[in-house]
């Protein structure tokens, strides 16, 4: 029967159908009553409510129907990446705080060694012009 064959041609994603057939490259090809209709070349009315004419395959057509999770899962995927996205941002941007922070510390150590250095060098110099042994250093 057309069904039965339609629904394994889908099943091992490999539809004739031409719109089924880019689906399947694109892999978004999906098992439901519609498709399976289309790929057997009839009209989804035989097999696409629970008194349909063909009973048995409707009911192996939703057997092998894909839930609708996956596409929930994909969007709750998704988000959960972007809220991930958003906290790494969030993160790299309290680092570039503490380290424009370290940065300006470290240059105002920079110039507070720099000044102690020159002070250092006056004392010594002061130190070495006074011959008469004076250990008594100028407070400024």
């Amino acid at each position: 029967m057309a069904f039965v064959e339609a629904l394994a041609r889908l099943q091992q994603n490999a539809p004739r159908n031409a719109k089924l057939a880019k689906s399947a490259l694109r892999g978004q090809l999906r098992i439901n009553v519609s498709n399976v209709a289309l790929e057997a070349g009839h009209s989804r009315t035989l097999v696409g409510h629970a008194n349909c004419r063909f009973p048995k395959i409707r009911a192996s057509i939703l057997a092998a129907k894909q839930p609708m999770a996956e596409t929930h899962t994909a969007i709750a995927t998704i988000r959960a990446l972007r809220q991930t996205i958003q906290e790494l941002r969030d993160q790299i941007r309290r680092n570039d705080s503490i380290n424009a922070t370290l940065v300006i510390r470290a240059r105002a150590s920079e110039r507070r060694t720099k000044a102690l250095e020159q002070r250092l060098a006056r004392q010594r110099e002061v130190a070495r012009a006074s011959p008469s042994g004076n250990t008594v250093t100028p407070f400024r």
